[in-house]
């Protein structure tokens, strides 16, 4: 309830009250006072003026910013001494006063740059008395002034003689500079409507010289919406999917700055909101004012989605020797796009594509040691738009194989519609040649298998993510059997089968282990491969220091490995049960030596044979090349025929196994010197 209706309230009151305080007191001898409202106080005068500007003219309006309406006003009084200088001259309660000349200006007389000038400006109070003639208001004894904010002298005006209603401000301002250019142009950024999202009334500017306008009804910091019926929007309002929406920004220059008019008054201002060119009109105002406030309006698109993260595929690291891959991609074609590739060093381009035109372009390859950008540009699809912050850049979050990218604008578009995400990566891949896996358990009969092994080395290490599994049905329901854990599976090369998890080993059975390895490609390793893709021959692999064999596959753009190598289970588990069914297998005559005693002969009764002892692959030489092929024999990716089978079994144990192999390789590194 303000006071004004206060103040009312107490006048009726007392005013029906007055009859029977007269009765009362014609018929008592005690005195009745008549009731009385209090009378308040103006602490403070608060106005705000034009600040004088050499070559412009002095401003004969103020503004008063009273904390109530009912306390006080700028005075309307005029008031000028006709002399040649007009040393008193007043309009509209405002004089202008040349100190450094002493005189006051004249109306239409243009400051000059480098003078000190005065503002005297005449307030007064806008309700004097109520009708019991009780004052609404009184000044203060220690009465403030302030003009723009700056404190200013208050004394007595020298417009009117009645002191206890008057009062005058009086600020003298720094030398008068020379007027600034006037605003020819305004940017505004603001949040775009995003479907769900509420009204952005807070705008931002890199430019100088305005302010926002007022709060209204409406409007909040001088910023209104409207849907596309023309219905303003409120803080709490929801933004509809592909509906249009309207922004409406009240702008009020900053004294000493003027925006910029035509002869006929009308303004001269161009405007965008968010980087697209915006409407400038007057509303509610004359047009000669239009050089102190304008309006600037703005349509946006309809309501789009934004993409607030992007994420670019099939991205491969620069490695030595390769192309630039131009072969990338946006995760989600429906909603972005890939439009350009470029792969760069500080010197030269080494890849480049351009969607639009077809441009395709590899002139060089990756050299190690060197740093390359890689710069990838997105389009927005219809209906989507990349989410930009509130200086009308690009907010959005990138990456590409886990790597974290760059976001900027594109140099030629708008940055919610395209934008360039771009990373530095320095080639420096290094080969890995040699693998070694430790502390895996060899089968035992009755144990079952050991998933748990470390690598030795730098640069790769066990993929212990990975798993398998096959879905089986035991005991009236469907349960899950794992025959990979950590990156492992043991294959029965007797029974042709990957084994279980919760299975048991076969004593006699021959049991092949595959360890799956990847190098650390995210810290510039590589295994080392032939040109046809094959690292068989490039890399050499061991498991408890046994000859293992090394077998490449391409997986998400990297090379990975896995190696194996083959076991006996020779040995009967000590540590715990062994199972009925294994025991039995065990025990059925497949534990024995598989008849090996018949088929081995004593290598005198092989004499007559022409081949050289170690040389299975029969090209004349005892090398690691031999060693490699018993490993393929031995893992059966060759066939039978395909080794010579006196020469390979260097241990004379009637066998071709990974035991010769390990043999022939000492023998080419020189521990031994014969078989």
């Amino acid at each position: 309830m303000n006071k004004t209706f206060l103040r009312i309230i107490s006048l009726l009151l007392a005013a029906l009250c007055l009859p029977v305080f007269s009765a009362f007191a014609s018929t008592t001898s005690d005195k009745v006072e008549s009731p009385k409202v209090t009378t308040e106080t103006i602490s403070e005068l608060r106005v705000s003026i034009e600040f004088p500007a050499g070559g412009r003219v002095p401003a004969f309006e103020a503004t008063a910013h009273p904390s109530s309406m009912m306390e006080y006003k700028i005075s309307n009084k005029s008031y000028s001494y006709d002399s040649e200088y007009y040393h008193n001259y007043y309009k509209n309660g405002i004089q202008w006063y040349d100190l450094d000349n002493g005189r006051a200006l004249k109306a239409g007389e243009a400051f000059v740059t480098g003078t000190r000038y005065r503002v005297d400006i005449v307030v007064e109070q806008t309700y004097r008395t109520d009708i019991m003639s009780i004052p609404y208001y009184k000044f203060a004894s220690d009465l403030k002034g302030y003009v723009n904010g700056a404190e200013a002298e208050v004394k007595n005006s020298v417009l009117a003689l009645d002191e206890r209603w008057f009062r005058q401000l009086s600020y003298t301002f720094p030398p008068c500079e020379d007027a600034p250019a006037d605003i020819t142009s305004v940017s505004l950024w603001l949040d775009a409507p995003v479907t769900g999202s509420t009204p952005d009334f807070e705008y931002t500017t890199s430019d100088k010289g305005y302010k926002t306008g007022k709060t209204g009804t409406d409007a909040v910091n001088g910023v209104l919406w409207y849907d596309s019926t023309g219905t303003p929007m409120s803080e709490s309002s929801k933004f509809v999917e592909d509906e249009t929406y309207t922004v409406a920004i009240e702008l009020n220059a900053i004294s000493p700055y003027m925006f910029a008019t035509k002869s006929d008054g009308m303004s001269k201002v161009s405007a965008t909101v968010n980087g697209y060119s915006a409407q400038v009109y007057c509303n509610a105002q004359t047009v000669t004012d239009m050089d102190k406030a304008i309006w600037v309006k703005y349509t946006f698109e309809a309501c789009k989605k934004i993409i607030n993260s992007v994420e670019v595929i099939d991205f491969s690291l620069p490695l030595e020797g390769k192309k630039g891959d131009i072969s990338m991609s946006s995760s989600n074609e429906d909603v972005y796009k890939v439009e350009a590739i470029t792969w760069e060093s500080s010197t030269e381009t080494i890849a480049a594509w351009n969607g639009k035109t077809g441009y395709s372009s590899q002139n060089g390859v990756f050299e190690a040691g060197v740093t390359y950008m890689v710069t990838v540009t997105l389009a927005a699809q219809e209906g989507y738009a990349f989410a930009i912050d509130t200086n009308g850049k690009p907010n959005v979050a990138a990456s590409a194989a886990g790597f974290e990218l760059d976001v900027n604008e594109h140099y030629f578009h708008t940055p919610d519609t395209y934008i360039m995400v771009s990373g530095s990566f320095i080639c420096r891949q290094i080969y890995v040649t040699n693998v070694n896996i430790v502390n895996i358990d060899a089968p035992l009969a009755g144990k079952r298998p050991d998933y748990s092994a470390n690598s030795i080395g730098v640069g790769y290490r066990i993929e212990t993510e990975r798993e398998a599994k096959d879905v089986d049905y035991q005991n009236g329901q469907f349960v899950d059997r794992y025959y990979k854990y950590a990156g492992i599976s043991w294959y029965d090369l007797t029974d042709g089968r990957y084994i279980y998890e919760d299975e048991t080993y076969i004593l006699g059975h021959t049991y092949i282990v595959y360890i799956d390895i990847v190098a650390n490609s995210d810290s510039g390793y590589e295994f080392k491969i032939n040109n046809d893709g094959d690292s068989e021959s490039l890399v050499t692999a061991a498991v408890n220091d046994n000859i293992a064999l090394a077998v490449s596959k391409p997986l998400n753009a990297f090379w990975n490995q896995y190696v194996e190598v083959t076991m006996y289970c020779n040995e009967v588990y000590e540590g715990g049960d062994t199972s009925d069914g294994n025991d039995e297998d065990s025990n059925g005559g497949e534990a024995s030596d598989g008849g090996s005693e018949d088929d081995t002969s004593d290598d005198s009764e092989n004499d007559t044979s022409n081949s050289i002892k170690g040389d299975a692959n029969g090209d004349g030489y005892v090398n690691s090349l031999d060693a490699a092929q018993i490993l393929k024999y031995d893992a059966m990716i060759i066939s039978w025929d395909m080794i010579d089978h006196f020469a390979a079994d260097v241990n004379r144990d009637g066998y071709v196994d990974s035991l010769d192999a390990a043999r022939i390789l000492k023998f080419d590194a020189g521990i031994i010197v014969e078989f």
